[in-house]
């Protein structure tokens, strides 16, 4: 990449940034998802920030931790056409999921 070879498929110089405006970042169903990179001082901070709001009744919300992310790839053309998807290991949003679906709970 850092050479900006190009093969039959690929012009690597260009693929840095294709994979960012590739990646899955929209919001689906309402609901913003996210995979955070940060300090556990970030996170504790965000977690109050979080709660917080939840404690007002202003949002739920669903947090898992994980010192490793998973990054699944849809390539159909290495040039243009290719999704990358990032979740974090161990469960990931299904694990945040499962903690919003509780919070729910809580408010009705």
């Amino acid at each position: 990449m850092k050479m900006k070879t190009e093969t039959k498929n690929v012009k690597w110089g260009e693929y840095k940034s294709q994979v960012a405006a590739n990646a899955d970042y929209k919001k689906f169903d309402d609901k913003l998802r996210q995979v955070l990179s940060g300090t556990g001082e970030q996170r504790q901070q965000l977690t109050a920030f979080l709660e917080e709001r939840f404690q007002r009744r202003e949002l739920v919300y669903g947090i898992h931790v994980a010192s490793t992310a998973l990054v699944t790839y849809l390539i159909f053309n290495y040039n243009e056409a290719h999704v990358h998807l990032v979740d974090s290991d161990n469960g990931g949003y299904a694990v945040a999921a499962t903690q919003m679906k509780k919070q729910l709970k809580q408010l009705k």
